[in-house]
């Protein structure tokens, strides 16, 4: 008996012998360490979505004009860029006062015309002269047709800047109206206007279609010009003026654009004893650059030498109003003023076979 209790004592001894105080692991035993919670996967952010794109403005529409059904007589660029001029940076209300402060000036006392052309859709063309006094043109059988500023309706019209060409400034006008007496019985006309003006004058060639422009069964064509004349010869100074003439070749019809230029030269030689002489020269298309043809032969240019000077004014006509283009002598018709209180400017209206037109220069600086 005393045996199993000292082997039962020897055994238990051992075993705590193995544990080390009281049960507890020994400091060399080895121990695996828990495993870490592997951390859980932060959430990706869901992604910001991406703002609506801002709706593009409405571009403003362009203005349609005053009269929109009326084409322009000219592209205005497209001249600019043919005769190698300078697009003019003028609004409708800057060119409409430049043009209606002329007309309306009190020192404005002269207005000149050439002979109106009534050109008639299958029957005879009608050209009737022109007598004109003072601010007012009459034309027909007793001068029952009057024309004068006032018919150009230049408040009323609507104007864009086209150009400035040999210093001078270039604009067209469109409008609807009443009739002139020369175009008939038409209840409704429209009316197309290309011009030029300086300081003291103002002119231009101008068309009044019976009804519409795009098939008139008959249209009245003229050139004009109006201003402050001097009304005495210049007797000192430069004696040479330089600038444009416009015209319309009225075998092409106005409404096929057939508008025409030419650089102009007006020379005086001797004050003492005054003629003027008057060149126009490259004489060409305003749309194309095209030179003038008439009856299959290219005019470069025309002039006109030795011409009477009185009070400021000079003239000569040949040929037949109702002939322009007769062979034995075609028509050739010019009547110019010199504006201005100092001779500054001369201009005026003249006819070449089929063509009407106006001019003005300015002198040049002493």
């Amino acid at each position: 008996m005393h045996k199993l209790i000292f082997l039962f004592a020897l055994s238990l001894a051992f075993l705590l012998s193995g544990c080390g105080n009281g049960g507890e692991p020994r400091p060399d035993a080895i121990m695996e360490p828990e495993p870490e919670p592997e951390p859980e996967p932060e959430p990706e952010p869901e992604p910001e979505p991406e703002p609506e794109p801002e709706p593009e403005p409405e571009p403003e529409p362009e203005p349609m004009g005053t009269f929109p059904d009326i084409e322009w007589a000219l592209d205005a660029d497209q001249t600019t860029s043919n005769l190698g001029g300078t697009a003019l940076d003028l609004t409708e209300d800057q060119v409409r006062d430049a043009i209606t402060g002329i007309a309306d000036s009190p020192d404005t006392d002269t207005y000149l015309t050439s002979t109106l052309a009534l050109l008639v859709t299958g029957d005879d063309d009608i050209f009737t002269a022109a007598d004109c006094e003072g601010l007012t043109c009459s034309a027909g059988p007793g001068g029952i047709q009057q024309i004068g500023i006032d018919d150009h309706n230049l408040v009323g019209n609507e104007y864009q800047a086209v150009m400035t060409y040999g210093g001078i400034s270039f604009a067209q006008s469109r409008r609807t109206g009443e009739q002139l007496p020369i175009i008939g019985n038409s209840e409704t006309t429209e009316v197309l206007t290309y011009g030029g003006w300086l300081e003291h004058h103002y002119f231009g060639v101008q068309a009044t279609f019976d009804g519409n422009t795009e098939d008139p069964s008959q249209v009245a064509v003229f050139s004009f010009t109006f201003g402050n004349a001097s009304g005495s010869n210049p007797d000192s100074g430069s004696g040479e003026w330089n600038g444009v003439a416009i015209g319309v070749n009225l075998l092409e019809r106005f409404e096929d654009r057939s508008l025409l230029t030419a650089d102009v030269t007006v020379s005086i030689a001797d004050f003492l004893n005054p003629t003027v002489d008057v060149l126009f020269d490259s004489i060409r298309d305003l749309r194309t650059g095209d030179p003038l043809v008439v009856s299959g032969l290219t005019i470069e240019s025309v002039d006109w030498t030795g011409l009477d000077l009185t009070d400021g004014s000079f003239a000569e006509e040949l040929g037949d109003v109702e002939d322009p283009l007769n062979i034995s002598q075609p028509r050739k018709r010019i009547d110019g003023r010199f504006y201005g209180p100092g001779h500054e400017e001369v201009g005026g209206i003249f006819e070449y076979a089929s063509v009407v037109g106006s001019f003005g220069a300015k002198r040049d600086a002493e």
